[in-house]
């Protein structure tokens, strides 16, 4: 019975439909996939999310210094030793002396409450539009990080898309180069040809496995990066799905450029500007006078033996309300060398956006030209391949008919190869130099939408 209900359960795993495949085909990621799944798992987005969150606590924080702050305590004080004074003797009809006179009881309590409004600090309303300055920053502090992550996992894709490609051309020529091998040893067994011309292909073949093995390593480190910078487990499998890039694909180049305002950099430094004005402000705030009020509320005891709790001993109360006003004065020049040290603050922020105002316009020329230029390398490039492909089919085909020697053919293979792993540097360059473009205009964020 027992090995019938087994075999039954058995049976119902194998055939049910929601049973894991061990062997689950590995997802290929497109770019766009590869953004996305940075953008929700990358470390540094998240740390910058939770930065972002920390400055809106810090806001509440600082605008709970304006309300009402309510405190309870309790107070007992024990006194081992009652302080004593001295009375003069002409209390007690003993003039000329002093008579020593001890004050207090040995234990006394005090509980009460306490609650204070502030009325007026211009330090507190400067702070409070600081801190609601500070969440903005951070917020975009969050997307300059998501834009940095988005270019290097743009730019890793791409060179292991390059490496992959270089891999597939060094495949396929070795492929053409061990049938060539196979037909030479079957033409050596024949006589028709010597052992030189098959140990030559031998060299060619030892030269691209050492060249594959080199670039598998190099694939699988560019893997693991690529897999670092999404915030993926090393673990876990991941393949790149083959881009569309070709001279057809590569999209026209303009040279009109968003306004540097918009560049999150700016942004950030803008921001950073505003910070330094409002603690300017703040410190001068300093010179002002505070005005809060309070009110408070005690009871208290007094006993020579520790009875608080006899409910037949009386407590006394106590109400107070009141203001309390702080006129600054003089501070040794504390605020004045301050606000001088956060001018200078500002002079560097202008220095600072001046540089990456220049910066930016540099980086939008220079990406520019590097797409003009590689898009005619890729052109160029392409029509090299098919110039390669020719030569290679036409010494082939004399080097099959005797008339050509196997140098010329091993020389169009190398050159055919050559042209192609050339095509793929050209259009890479072209693809990093549209990332460099996208990014010193603004718009990397177009590549997750």
């Amino acid at each position: 019975m027992k090995k019938q209900l087994l075999m039954f359960t058995l049976s119902l795993w194998l055939l049910s439909p929601f049973r894991v495949n061990a062997q689950e085909e590995t997802k290929h990621f497109t770019l766009k996939e590869c953004l996305q799944y940075a953008v929700e798992n990358s470390v540094e987005i998240r740390k910058k999310a939770f930065e972002s969150r920390q400055a809106s606590q810090y806001t509440k924080e600082v605008r709970s210094n304006g309300l009402t702050q309510v405190n309870a305590y309790v107070n007992l004080d024990i006194n081992p030793a009652l302080p004593t004074q001295l009375l003069p003797g002409e209390l007690v009809q003993q003039p000329g002396t002093m008579i020593p006179v001890q004050f207090g009881t040995k234990y006394n309590a005090t509980a009460g409450i306490k609650a204070e409004q502030l009325i007026y600090d211009g330090s507190f309303f400067v702070g409070l539009k600081a801190a609601k300055a500070s969440e903005r920053l951070y917020a975009l502090q969050e997307i300059k990080t998501e834009e940095d992550v988005v270019l290097n996992v743009a730019q890793s894709y791409y060179q292991l898309f390059q490496l992959q490609e270089q891999q597939a051309v060094l495949q396929s020529n070795l492929d053409e180069l061990v049938k060539l091998k196979k037909i030479l040893i079957a033409q050596k067994e024949q006589d028709l040809v010597n052992e030189i011309e098959v140990n030559r292909v031998a060299v060619s073949i030892t030269n691209i496995n050492t060249q594959l093995t080199s670039l598998n390593s190099n694939i699988t480190n560019q893997k693991n990066y690529l897999k670092l910078l999404m915030g993926m487990s090393v673990e876990e499998p991941l393949e790149i799905k083959a881009p569309e890039v070709s001279s057809s694909s590569l999209g026209s180049i303009s040279a009109d450029t968003a306004s540097i305002q918009n560049i999150t950099g700016m942004k950030l430094l803008n921001m950073q500007q505003e910070l330094y004005t409002l603690n300017q402000k703040n410190i001068r705030a300093g010179y002002l006078p505070t005005l809060s009020a309070f009110a408070q509320f005690n009871y208290q005891a007094q006993r020579d033996q520790f009875n608080f709790f006899d409910t037949n001993r009386e407590w006394f109360d106590m109400f107070t309300i009141g203001f309390r006003l702080n006129i600054p004065i003089f501070d040794g020049m504390r605020k004045r060398t301050q606000v001088q040290q956060n001018q200078l603050d500002l002079l560097k922020v202008e220095e600072d956006k001046r540089y990456l105002s220049n910066a930016i316009r540099t980086d939008q020329q220079n990406a520019i030209a590097q797409l003009q230029n590689s898009m005619k390398s890729v052109q160029a490039q392409e029509e090299n391949i098919e110039l390669a492909f020719k030569v290679y089919n036409q010494t082939q085909d004399l080097y099959k008919e005797g008339i050509s020697p196997l140098t010329d053919l091993l020389n169009a293979e190398t050159s055919l190869r050559e042209a192609k792993i050339n095509l793929n540097t050209e259009l890479l360059k072209y693809k990093l130099a549209e990332l460099n473009l996208m990014k010193a205009k603004g718009e990397l964020n177009q590549l997750i939408k």
